[in-house]
């Protein structure tokens, strides 16, 4: 994990996407599916695809995991997913302010740059579409793609990331995948986001952790 230096709390946030063989750990333990409400109704937290992983595989990105099943990963390895500054979920309004998100406080140093690695895009940098590969590559292996703080990588592309950041039924993913353009009002760039419902799973979207 890299430490934060934010303000009023500083934090630590998992320098990588959660890989699979990390995942592929967590469900080696057999994890009881006793999570609280609104996480009641997850009914598996295996992957819903690309799993099992071939050994080759083992440092990608997980990927067909819900919110759920990222949130008691994060539990079991005692942390939780990112979410307000000082700890805690946070309302999907006060995760676009750098001062008080931690996915979005990472990814641009607090609000001082557009992407993690500066405030211009290069389709060069991170694994987004123009990047070419079409296809999630090796946690760290897009070599630009490190920042906003130095020792994190792959915000911007690769996979989107779960944030705790939910409205109802729904909640935030950040930073675009692989599949994701370049578009300044796209997923790329820091403040990027979409939604997906707290259930959903699909190839596109992993997860990191944060510690408060």
């Amino acid at each position: 994990m890299v430490a934060t230096k934010a303000s009023p709390a500083a934090y630590c946030i998992d320098s990588t996407e959660v890989t699979r063989a990390q995942y592929s750990a967590f469900l080696d333990t057999g994890p009881e599916l006793n999570q609280p409400a609104p996480c009641d109704a997850n009914d598996s937290f295996v992957p819903t695809v690309k799993w099992p992983p071939l050994p080759p595989q083992k440092d990608l990105p997980v990927v067909g995991v819900d919110f759920c099943d990222a949130a008691a990963f994060c539990a079991w390895a005692g942390k939780r997913l990112c979410g307000a500054v000082g700890g805690g979920t946070i309302d999907t309004a006060g995760a676009d302010d750098p001062s008080k998100g931690q996915w979005i406080n990472a990814c641009g140093d607090g609000g001082a740059q557009k992407y993690p690695y500066g405030n211009e895009y290069d389709s060069g940098a991170c694994n987004g579409f123009d990047y070419g590969a079409g296809k999630p590559v090796k946690v760290q292996n897009a070599g630009g793609c490190e920042g906003g703080i130095p020792g994190i990588f792959d915000m911007s592309g690769n996979v989107r990331e779960w944030e705790d950041a939910c409205t109802g039924s729904d909640c935030r993913v950040r930073g675009g995948s692989f599949d994701s353009s370049g578009a300044a009002d796209g997923e790329l760039p820091c403040g990027g986001q979409m939604v997906l419902g707290r259930l959903e799973s699909d190839e596109f979207t992993g997860f990191r952790c944060c510690r408060d």
